[in-house]
């Protein structure tokens, strides 16, 4: 008889916690900045404060311990508007940046699943703009 073992702990857990969010969070923003089409929306903003948002966001959405008010990040970047391309690039650097530092293939998946939940609240809809899904895990 086999049995099977489920962990039921957070995908947050799973990946070894607030060191490895760090350093996916780190990894990300290094991907924004060097992306020409998205580097607008972070460059000349202070570094470690954007390194911070990306800490809280990604902590949350891997149901760690953080709780960020998602409105106050979109309200606070209105002006960027960010459009569904931006957007799916920008998870798509994401997911990169996870598999960089180890997240398993299901987490980065339950990852892309909860960007694209998010999409509408990150989004500034533009007129005859379509929503795009993140690339996969």
């Amino acid at each position: 008889m086999t049995t099977h073992h489920v962990d039921d702990r957070s995908a947050y857990d799973r990946i070894g916690g607030a060191a490895t969010v760090a350093a996916a969070a780190e990894r990300l923003c290094r991907r924004l900045l060097d992306d020409e089409r998205l580097a607008s929306h972070v460059g000349g903003l202070p570094l470690d404060e954007v390194e911070k948002d990306a800490r809280q966001v990604l902590t949350q959405m891997l149901g760690g311990p953080a709780r960020v008010d998602l409105s106050r990040l979109r309200n606070a970047r209105t002006h960027l508007c960010i459009s569904h391309a931006d957007y799916a690039a920008t998870c798509g650097h994401m997911l990169a940046a996870l598999a960089e530092v180890g997240a398993p293939v299901d987490v980065r998946e339950h990852m892309r699943t909860v960007a694209v939940g998010l999409e509408p609240v990150i989004v500034r809809d533009a007129p005859g703009s379509v929503a795009t899904s993140p690339a996969p895990a």
